[in-house]
């Protein structure tokens, strides 16, 4: 965190909210996330370490009391001041990640302190702001793909996600247990290759989930004129089931009735099926066209029973008529053609497991998932 005299008080006090809206979007616990904060200006001041800390609610207290001091820019020597924090992480065998935020050139080279930093295993983020040079922020973190730029401190906010989808892995979703099941498009309007395009996306999804007997159950159904199941929630328990059984889907080749395949799919989310309505419960709607029959009464239908509906709609989808299905436009992803589904895999991995925002989503269905992997109930 740049703590140098070129930031405004206005600014440092929008960088402590990103960073408090950042610690928001995980799951912190000893045995999960852990954050620490080093700030700096000629030279590294550490606030906390990793284990400081071991909630949220103080880590996000211990950032409201940073003070701004200002100084120098030595972006270099904060580098290097770094390791030792790492050490007792790096002894675990845990993933590292430093993610720093600067408005400036360093007064010191960086080169030689990141490049150590990642020969330890730290995957370094760079996120610069207002006069930081895109030279420097690329050989702080070793990689243009982990740089971030901002003109201002206020628009950090808006790189948030994009930051967090980058470290997010599927080993922080181990925790999120629910089911899960695909409701595919298989009408004449999908060309073979848009066809495996869609499958790639769900396997790549479930690629990104805890699949198991006792954490994520996935299940399959396509749609055209007919239905028809691929496999129900309680059938795979490994993914390469799962991927195995979606490379011999073969497409149907009809007409588009999505409000008929939500009525039918919604059967398969009940206890006699292999759903587990105790806890959490998805349906993944992918679309490339308009439905041919009503999809109002049956999503409806579905919510009402706590399953909460995402919409992908690819090419000719109606957007209202995919926020009909979900509810909610929040819920809702479009692109214009298959190739899109390729940028939306990660989002929607991440949909299923983000606490954060799945407790806000959990208040109409009122269930949420605590800190242990055994979901209660409120």
């Amino acid at each position: 965190m740049d703590d140098s005299g070129s930031i405004e008080n206005q600014d440092f006090a929008d960088m402590q909210t990103f960073i408090i809206e950042f610690i928001s979007t995980f799951r912190i616990g000893p045995e999960h996330i852990r954050m620490g904060l080093v700030k700096y200006a000629k030279l590294p001041k550490k606030e906390f370490d990793l284990e400081t800390y071991s909630d949220a609610a103080k880590l996000k207290e211990a950032v409201k009391r940073i003070e701004h001091e200002g100084g120098g820019t030595m972006t270099g020597k904060a580098l290097s001041s770094m390791a030792n924090h790492f050490k007792e992480a790096r002894d675990r065998k845990v993933q590292k990640y430093l993610i720093v935020i600067t408005d400036g050139e360093s007064q010191d080279k960086v080169t030689a302190p990141a490049a150590d930093l990642r020969d330890q295993g730290v995957i370094i983020y760079a996120v610069g702001v207002s006069k930081a040079k895109e030279k420097e922020l690329q050989e702080i973190a070793g990689d243009q793909t982990r740089t971030f730029f901002v003109q201002n401190f206020d628009a950090l906010k808006s790189i948030k996600n994009d930051i967090f989808r980058h470290i997010c892995s599927p080993d922080i979703c181990k925790d999120i247990l629910g089911d899960v099941f695909f409701l595919t498009d298989s009408s004449a309007s999908i060309s073979d290759e848009d066809y495996q395009k869609m499958k790639n996306f769900m396997k790549s999804v479930i690629s990104m989930s805890a699949i198991g007997q006792n954490e994520v159950h996935v299940g399959v159904m396509q749609f055209s004129t007919n239905i028809k199941l691929e496999f129900p929630l309680n059938q795979y328990y490994s993914k390469e089931e799962m991927w195995k059984a979606i490379d011999n889907m073969q497409q149907m080749n009809q007409n588009t009735l999505i409000g008929n395949a939500i009525t039918e799919v919604s059967e398969y989310f009940k206890e006699t099926s292999g759903g587990r309505s105790n806890l959490r419960q998805w349906l993944i709607v992918i679309t490339d066209g308009e439905s041919q029959d009503s999809v109002t009464g049956p999503a409806a239908a579905l919510r009402a029973k706590g399953v909460l509906v995402y919409a992908i709609g690819v090419g000719k989808a109606i957007t209202s008529q995919l926020v009909e299905i979900t509810d909610s436009s929040e819920r809702v992803f479009t692109e214009s053609n298959f190739d899109g589904l390729k940028d939306l895999e990660k989002k929607v991995a991440l949909k299923l497991c983000d606490p954060r925002k799945r407790m806000q989503e959990d208040r109409k269905s009122r269930h949420y998932f605590s800190g242990g992997r055994v979901p209660k109930h409120r």
